[in-house]
C-alpha cells in the first residue's frame, strides 16, 4: 500500500465512527491541494482504498459514505499490543534455467535435498511501482496492522476459528523462474520439504533446487502440455497431467526424478491428485465430467462421483487425513425461454438467465457420500495444512487494477466444512495466482503469477510518415522500468527500474535482442525513490528527483555525471514542481515552481550553481507530473491542458520577446491530452492521450494537427533521441513465473 493511502487508512482508523470531511482527507493526502484536481484525486483515493480493503461501496463494510459531507469508517476497530520476532535471514539470488551436471548428479543432489527439511531463506525479489504520473499502480497491502499500532477486525461474519494474525511471509515473495512473456509458466508444485519447485512451460517441466541454485530439465512427453504437477518424492517420480497437443486428450503420466523414460499412468484424466498416504490418485474423467479414484499406479479405476448436466469438476485436493476429497464444481449458466412473470408478478420475462455456479464441495472418499458445499468459492489450485487450514488464491478485477490474493480458511478436518468466514492471508504483488502449493509444513508456499510490468522498448521514427518501425524490447527484469532520456550519442537509455528498492536510476545500453537482455547499469541510487532522470543539454551531468511522499512533487533535484557516480544534490529554493531539459546541445534546463498557490514561474536551472534567473511567469493551471517539456532550443514550454471537452497544448514563451506570452492551440479528436513532449527538430510534438478504450501517442505540429502513431492499454509517453531517428516508450508486457516465499509458523 503506497504511503498516501497508509496515511489515508490511518486516519479514517484513528477516527473510527466520526466523519471525515473531504477538506480533512485533502489535507491528509496532499501539502498542497490547490495543484490538483481536488475532487477527482479524492475519489481516486477513496475508490483505491476501498479497492485494497474489498470493500464494496454499494454495501460498505469499512467505508461509509456521507453523500455531500465525506466518509465514515464504520468497521469494528480494536487495538493491539505484540510484537513479532522474525528470524534474521538474507537473500539468496537466483540463476539461470541451465545446469551442466549430469542427470544421477542431480538425482543425487535431489535426493539428499528431499531427505532433509529445507528450511532456507528465500530469495529476495522487488516491489515496485513508477512514480511517474500517467501508470496505473497495484499495490499490495501486507500488514494493516502497521497503521497507527491498530488492528482492523476483518470480519466479514462471525466464525469460531481464529483469522490468520499478521501477513504471511517473512519477506516479499521471490522470482524463481524468469520466463519471457511469450513463454508463461504453466504450472507448478513445490516438494513437500520445501526444497525445490517443480515447473512446466512450453519447453517441458524442469525442477529447481532452491538452495543450490541449479535446474534441470525432466524427460516429458513429446508434444505434451502439464497444468498440473503432484511430487511423489518416495518414489523418485512426478505425477503430471495435462493435454496432448495434437488429439487435445486429457492424460496422466508419471516422470522420473533420475532420468527414466515418461509413462503413462492414465487416459482421459486431468487434475490429478495425490493421497497424502501416497497411495491413491484422484483425477477428473470423461472431459472433467466425473471425478475417479484409482491406486497410485492408475491400476483399479473406479468413479465416484458424476456431474449434472454442464457441470465439470476444475480442481481436486486430497484432505490431510486422506479419507476425503476437497473439489471445485463448476456450473455453467443456461438461459431459458418463458413467458412467465419472474417471481410470480410484474412483466412476464422473455429470458431468464441462470448464472455460472461456483461451489467448493467435500467427499468421502470410500462411500462418494458428500459432506459438505459451500457457495460461492472459487479457485484452481489450494493447499491445506494438517490442522485443517486451508489456502486458496482469488484473483479479483476492479476498474483497471487486476489483484490477486490469497485466503484461508479454517476446515473441519473430518468433514471439510469451513468453520468460518475465508480471510485475507496475504495481497500478492500480481493480477493473477495459480497453481498455489506449500512444503508439507506450510512453511514454504509458491505459486505461478501473472504480474503486468511496464518494459521500455525503442522503435526507428520517420517524422516523414510519420510512423514508428517495429518496436525492440530493451528491457527485461519483471519489474517496472519507465524511459525518460537518451544518451546524447543515442546509445544507451535512461530509465527509473523497481529492480532495487527504493527506485533507481539505470542505463540501458541498446543491443540485440539475445544480448545483455538481463543488464542495465546504475547510474544512481538515493534512500528514497529516484525518478524522470534527463541529461543536461551539454550532456555532462544526468539530473533526476527525489520522491520520499507523494509523487505529486519532488523533494529534490539531484546530478551525477554522465558516466554514473555518488549523486549531489542541485541548489534550488522553495517547492520544487519539477524540471526539463532540452535534448538539444544549444536548448537549457528549466525549473518550474508554484508560487502563492496561483502562479507558475518558470527559472534556469544549472547542474552546478542551481537554480537560477526567473524566465516567465504565467497562471496555474490544472497539472499532472511529467505533462510539460522544453522546446530544443530552450525557447518555449509546451504543455497539455487536460481538458477533455476541448483539448489542447498551451505554448508559454520563455525568452524574449514576449517572454511569459501564451498561446493555445486545439487538438480535436483524440480524447483527454495528458502530456507533451518536443520532438528533436522542434516542430512537432509527441502528445499522449487517454480515450475511453485506453491510451494512444500522437505527432501534432504546433497548429493542432495531429496522426495517430500507436495505441496501448497503458499510458504512453515518447522519448526521442537527440537526433529524432528512434523513440523510447514504456510498453505492457505480462509474465507468468513461479515464485515462492517463506511463511510464519502461525
Amino acid at each position: 500500500m503506497s504511503a498516501s493511502m497508509m496515511r489515508l487508512l490511518g486516519m479514517f482508523v484513528s477516527r473510527a465512527g466520526v466523519l471525515v470531511t473531504r477538506d480533512e482527507i485533502a489535507g491528509c493526502l496532499w501539502t498542497d491541494p490547490q495543484n490538483i484536481d481536488v475532487s477527482n484525486g479524492i475519489n481516486t483515493a477513496i475508490n483505491r482504498l476501498r479497492f485494497e480493503l474489498a470493500d464494496d461501496p454499494a454495501s460498505p463494510i469499512y467505508i461509509e459514505t456521507v453523500i455531500g459531507l465525506g466518509y465514515r469508517f464504520i468497521a469494528p476497530v480494536e487495538t493491539l499490543s505484540y510484537e513479532v520476532e522474525a528470524p534474521a535471514i538474507g537473500p539468496v539470488p537466483a540463476t539461470g534455467r541451465a545446469s551442466d551436471s549430469p542427470d544421477e548428479e542431480f538425482a543425487e543432489e535431489l535426493t539428499e535435498k528431499t531427505e532433509a527439511s529445507s528450511e532456507g531463506p528465500p530469495i529476495e525479489a522487488a516491489n515496485n511501482s513508477s512514480l511517474r504520473w500517467a501508470f496505473p499502480v497495484a499495490v499490495a497491502v501486507l500488514a494493516l496492522a502497521t497503521v497507527v499500532g491498530i488492528v482492523i477486525a476483518l470480519r466479514h461474519r462471525s466464525h469460531a476459528a481464529p483469522p490468520v494474525a499478521g501477513t504471511l511471509f517473512h519477506q516479499p515473495l521471490s522470482e524463481v523462474t524468469f520466463n519471457d512473456g511469450d513463454d508463461k509458466v504453466l504450472a507448478s508444485a513445490i516438494s513437500p520439504d520445501g526444497g525445490s519447485i517443480a515447473y512446466s512451460d512450453r519447453s517441458g517441466v524442469s525442477v529447481h533446487l532452491l538452495e543450490a541454485h541449479s535446474e534441470r530439465r525432466i524427460l516429458t512427453p513429446p508434444d505434451f502440455s502439464v497444468d498440473r504437477i503432484v511430487w511423489d518424492t518416495p518414489h523418485s517420480q512426478l505425477l503430471v497431467s495435462g493435454v496432448a497437443n495434437t488429439t487435445r486428450q486429457g492424460q496422466a503420466w508419471t516422470l522420473s526424478l533420475v532420468g527414466e523414460p515418461p509413462k503413462l499412468l492414465l487416459e482421459d484424466a486431468s487434475h490429478i491428485a495425490l493421497s497424502f498416504g501416497l497411495d491413491r490418485v484422484a483425477f477428473a474423467h470423461k472431459g472433467g465430467t466425473e471425478i475417479w479414484i484409482a491406486e497410485a499406479n492408475g491400476q483399479n479405476p473406479r468413479r465416484l462421483l458424476s456431474g449434472g448436466p454442464g457441470e465439470t469438476f476444475p480442481f481436486l485436493l486430497w484432505s490431510p487425513g486422506g479419507g476425503r476429497l476437497l473439489f471445485e464444481r463448476y456450473s455453467v449458466g443456461r438461459l431459458s425461454r418463458t413467458g412467465s412473470p419472474v417471481g410470480g408478478s410484474g412483466t412476464p420475462a422473455e429470458t431468464l438467465e441462470q448464472q455460472d455456479r461456483w461451489t467448493c464441495e467435500s467427499i468421502d472418499s470410500r462411500s462418494g457420500k458428500i459432506l459438505d458445499v459451500e457457495e460461492n468459492i472459487s479457485f484452481d489450485s489450494a493447499y491445506e495444512l494438517p490442522d485443517g487450514r486451508l489456502y486458496y488464491p482469488t484473483n479479483e478485477s476492479y476498474a483497471e487494477l487486476k489483484r490477486a490474493r490469497l485466503m484461508t480458511v479454517q476446515t473441519d478436518l473430518a468433514t471439510g466444512r469451513f468453520l468460518g468466514a475465508p480471510t485475507l492471508a496475504v495481497n500478492f504483488d500480481a493480477g493473477v495466482a495459480s497453481s498455489i502449493s506449500a512444503s508439507a509444513d506450510g512453511k514454504r508456499v509458491a505459486g505461478v503469477l501473472e504480474r503486468r510490468t511496464a518494459d521500455v522498448f525503442e522503435a526507428s521514427f520517420n517524422p516523414a510518415g510519420p510512423a514508428i518501425g517495429a518496436p525492440n524490447r530493451v528491457t527485461y527484469h519483471s519489474v517496472n522500468d519507465y524511459p525518460h532520456a537518451w544518451t546524447p550519442s543515442g546509445d544507451a537509455i535512461l530509465f527509473e527500474s523497481g529492480r532495487s528498492r527504493p527506485d533507481a536510476i539505470y542505463e540501458q545500453k541498446i543491443t540485440p535482442a539475445t544480448e545483455d537482455r538481463f543488464g542495465g547499469e546504475v547510474m544512481a541510487r538515493l534512500p528514497e525513490p529516484s525518478a524522470m532522470s534527463e541529461f543536461t543539454p551539454d550532456g555532462k551531468w544526468i539530473l533526476f528527483m527525489e520522491f520520499s511522499g507523494s509523487p505529486e512533487h519532488a523533494d529534490a533535484i539531484y546530478r551525477v555525471p554522465a558516466s554514473g557516480g555518488a549523486p549531489t544534490q542541485v541548489v534550488t529554493k522553495g517547492a520544487i514542481d519539477e524540471f526539463h531539459c532540452s535534448i538539444s546541445g544549444s536548448g537549457i534546463c528549466v525549473l518550474r515552481e508554484t508560487l502563492n498557490k496561483n502562479q507558475f514561474v518558470f527559472y534556469s536551472l544549472d547542474p552546478v550553481t542551481g537554480k537560477g534567473p526567473e524566465l516567465a511567469r504565467t497562471p496555474w493551471t490544472a497539472n499532472l507530473l511529467g505533462d510539460w517539456s522544453i522546446s530544443p532550443d530552450g525557447s518555449t514550454v509546451a504543455s497539455a491542458d487536460h481538458d477533455p471537452q476541448h483539448p489542447g497544448i498551451r505554448f508559454i514563451r520563455l525568452t524574449s520577446p514576449n517572454a511569459g506570452s501564451v498561446t493555445e492551440t486545439t487538438v480535436d479528436g483524440f480524447g483527454t491530452l495528458l502530456g507533451a513532449t518536443w520532438s528533436a527538430d522542434g516542430k512537432s510534438l509527441f502528445v499522449q492521450s487517454r480515450t475511453d478504450t485506453g491510451y494512444q501517442l500522437l505527432l501534432a505540429d504546433r497548429q493542432g494537427h495531429a496522426q495517430l502513431l500507436r495505441e496501448s492499454p497503458i499510458p504512453i509517453w515518447a522519448v526521442p533521441s537527440r537526433d529524432g531517428k528512434k523513440l523510447a516508450f514504456p510498453g505492457p508486457t505480462i509474465n507468468t513465473n513461479v515464485w515462492v516465499g517463506d511463511a510464519f509458523p502461525w
